[in-house]
């Protein structure tokens, strides 16, 4: 009986298993792994590499924005002195200014970069160094960016809101929205760390089919599905201090019809496709309300895709091309300025 059980149960969670694996993406798993991430590479920037070395460059190396980066709001410049040997590699790479948590980004695509072979007055290879300078930016985030990022925080973590890039949208007179932003920090300091915001583990599917023609034994079959780990829950402390930032930046913008148009559309819209999914209808009431509502301004870019947003939002049953479609056009709103 006990062997039933086990059996019986494990059959149940291979079932669940599948399915999930096999299904369609939800709204809500592509709001996670797609709008709610801080490491976008349109947003954290680098820029052209200059340098004084006296070798022309056959290879320059840009360095990634490294995530601790990213985190704690580091940018500017960062120089590093290189030693190129007689082949034209680099040899050594040493910051002399930077930020210390771009330092090591720097320096690896530095000692990547190769250079054509110095020579002296005889034409023999010799060494030689100069320095190379590297840019990193952050740039501003959108007020729909900023607005759907607080919202959700209500469900995510912290660590899934950028904090650096709403940091350079506030003014640094509004030492109230500033605080806040502080003390969303040090909960997301707090925070174990991962590298997404979403954990995605493979997992491998064998289904196996019994011949049923005359023929004896059976054949199996290998596919490779994904399950998605459940993020840590929001604290009601930091829901508590998005909430009050959300107020108190709705009445920053109180006087502002674009601004408060952006940001206001982007609460609205974190909170409804999180309740609907993209299902229901409730999402694509709140779009056609911004639609109606639109101020001058407005990027037609956006607007179109508030209009896409709308048909696909609408449609009673999702296919995969309309889940396309609402991807895209979210991606269009929130990297909106």
């Amino acid at each position: 009986m006990k062997n039933r059980i086990f059996i019986l149960l494990f059959f149940i969670l291979y079932l669940s298993v599948y399915s999930f694996s096999q299904g369609r993406p939800t709204m809500l798993t592509s709001m996670r792994q797609g709008f709610h991430r801080n490491d976008s590479t349109e947003d954290f920037v680098i820029g052209e590499v200059k340098g004084t070395v006296k070798n022309k460059a056959v290879l320059i190396v840009k360095p990634e924005y490294p995530a601790a980066a990213r985190q704690s709001g580091a940018e500017g410049i960062v120089r590093v002195q290189v030693t190129i040997d007689e082949e034209g590699n680099v040899i050594t790479a040493k910051t002399v200014t930077g930020e210390t948590d771009l330092v090591a980004a720097a320096e690896d695509a530095a000692r990547r970069s190769k250079f054509v072979l110095a020579r002296d007055p005889r034409g023999q290879p010799v060494q030689s160094d100069g320095i190379l300078t590297y840019t990193f930016t952050i740039k501003k985030a959108g007020w729909t960016k900023i607005g759907y990022g607080l919202s959700a925080l209500d469900r995510l973590p912290v660590g899934t809101f950028s904090i650096p890039m709403t940091r350079k949208a506030i003014s640094s007179e509004w030492a109230d929205e500033i605080g806040m932003l502080n003390k969303l920090d040090v909960i997301r300091r707090s925070e174990p760390p991962r590298p997404d915001p979403v954990a995605v583990i493979p997992i491998l599917i064998t289904r196996s089919t019994t011949h049923s023609s005359g023929g004896r034994g059976s054949a199996s079959s290998t596919s490779q599905g994904t399950i998605l780990l459940p993020l840590p829950p929001a604290t009601v402390e930091q829901i508590s201090i998005s909430r009050n930032l959300i107020t108190a930046l709705q009445m920053r913008l109180a006087n502002d019809k674009l601004g408060s148009w952006q940001f206001n559309l982007g609460v609205d819209l974190s909170d409804a496709l999180e309740l609907s999914q993209g299902r229901n209808g409730n999402a694509e009431n709140v779009v056609k309300k911004y639609i109606d509502t639109m101020p001058e301004g407005v990027e037609p870019a956006v607007v179109s895709a508030l209009k896409t947003l709308e048909l696909n939002l609408g449609k009673d049953r999702s296919t995969p091309e309309s889940f396309n479609a609402v991807t895209r056009a979210l991606t269009v709103i929130m990297s909106s300025k």
